[in-house]
């Protein structure tokens, strides 16, 4: 999934083959969770893995946008080695508060990312999220409790989760 060594976290990018048959397993999961309803960012390469979970369970789906990727701005489809080692250093010391040229910072992350999961929590529908790595680390965190911190690894791309979390 995705393009080896470019940011893409905005872009629309591709699945990578053989997709389909994680979204097999994915779907045997979703129907045994509780979940009543798959949420999904529109970026496509999590749009389509969606509407693929949501044939094959029956479950309605409904795109959030507070689910997308951190947007990288003019850092988009840019291999890693061309970004400006300063400014890739800034970000590193200062993740909630640098934003690349035209992006958004790792706060404006978390504050989109936390208005969606007030609204999930307080929907109280069980709920399947299929997103991308920033907005998976601050609903891990959140379902724990814990502050969300940027810099801790994500979750490997093609794997799940599983959370029962208690209405606040």
């Amino acid at each position: 999934m995705g393009v080896s060594g470019r940011c893409y976290g905005q872009s629309d990018v591709c699945l990578a083959e053989g997709w389909e048959q994680f979204g097999d397993g994915l779907s045997v999961l979703v129907k045994g969770s509780g979940a009543e309803v798959i949420h999904s960012s529109p970026l496509q390469r999590c749009r389509l893995l969606a509407e693929y979970v949501a044939h094959k369970t029956g479950l309605p789906l409904e795109d959030d946008h507070r689910l997308r990727e951190l947007n990288f701005g003019a850092w988009e489809g840019t291999k890693w080695d061309d970004v400006s080692r300063i400014q890739l250093d800034q970000w590193a010391t200062n993740p909630l508060g640098f934003a690349p040229p035209g992006g958004e910072s790792g706060q404006e992350l978390i504050e989109r990312v936390q208005a969606y999961w007030q609204d999930v929590q307080h929907s109280a529908q069980g709920v399947c999220i299929i997103t991308h790595g920033g907005p998976l680390r601050v609903l891990t965190a959140l379902t724990r409790g814990e502050m969300p911190n940027l810099i801790v690894p994500s979750m490997p791309q093609g794997s799940v989760r599983v959370v029962r979390a208690s209405q606040n």
